[in-house]
């Protein structure tokens, strides 16, 4: 079994992401916002994981700068975004108190809008999709399949090796997880079934999407974290009592986040690496 049709499903990703970011030139809506990033991860995860089995052009089955530009800028529109939001839920009552980091929030937004010049059309998107369908495998073999999964593995556990759970080692967790996540819902779809060897069974599979979704709220409150240190000015100690308040609210749930997902990758994990390298190919 295998997922036939590579380039069927990469011109569905793009005709996805064509719609989304035409919906978004007009109007940023949070939706559109949040269905454009994940089309986004999905394709980089399956060229990533088609790479391994081209010979030559691999450069081409890299996603482009100039999605990375679109995803990119979309993407800090949407963290402030989700900061605002937070900061209402922590205070409906009383806003004004948090009327001066809002005003800034709102006003980077409108600057990012801004550059909507630069996002790509609908032609420029379609040349784009036509240069990596022409270097592509038509076909991604089962072994192509598990060696991207072994892959993404690999890279988990090296991270947790060293025993450094800074942010940015957490973020390579998490986008691994991920990464291994759309291949394995990719599979399904196409063939009906479940995937017919892994490193996981389905419970364990379950723990590993709660495991990203924690840390993908981890993420999220460092990112909050930092836009209001940026947007209300000075310091934390120098804050009115209401916003440092707040501030120490979404630490608190940050380290909390760290904590529960480090409890269940400790139950998820360590695996051997002896256990990835022996796996037999299934043809």
């Amino acid at each position: 079994m295998e997922i036939n049709n590579a380039s069927h499903i990469i011109h569905d990703y793009f005709q996805k992401l064509s719609k989304h970011i035409t919906r978004i030139k007009k109007r940023y809506d949070e939706e559109d916002i949040h269905a454009f990033r994940i089309n986004v991860k999905k394709l980089s995860a399956f060229l990533s994981m088609l790479q391994s089995g081209v010979t030559s052009k691999k450069d081409l089955l890299k996603l482009p700068h100039r999605i990375k530009k679109i995803y990119s800028l979309i993407g800090k529109i949407r963290d402030r975004q989700l900061c605002i939001e937070k900061i209402k839920e922590y205070n409906t009552a009383n806003l004004k108190l948090f009327q001066n980091p809002i005003a800034e929030l709102k006003k980077e937004i409108k600057q990012i809008e801004g550059k909507r010049k630069s996002f790509l059309k609908r032609k420029e998107l379609s040349e784009i999709e036509h240069e990596i369908t022409h270097v592509i495998p038509r076909k991604a073999g089962n072994r192509l399949i598990q060696t991207f999964l072994a892959e993404k593995l690999s890279t988990i556990l090296a991270v947790i090796a060293k025993e450094q759970y800074a942010d940015e080692e957490l973020h390579i967790i998490r986008k691994n997880m991920k990464g291994m996540l759309y291949i394995k819902y990719l599979y399904k779809n196409a063939n009906k079934i479940p995937l017919p060897f892994s490193f996981w069974d389905q419970n364990q599979w379950k723990k590993v999407e709660d495991i990203s979704n924690i840390l993908g709220m981890f993420i999220d409150r460092g990112v909050a974290l930092n836009l209001l240190e940026t947007t209300a000015g000075n310091k934390p100690d120098a804050w009115e009592k209401e916003l440092k308040a707040l501030w120490f609210k979404w630490l608190k749930e940050k380290k909390d986040l760290k904590k529960e997902a480090l409890g269940q990758l400790g139950t998820l994990l360590p695996l051997q690496l002896s256990k990835i390298h022996g796996y037999q190919t299934i043809e």
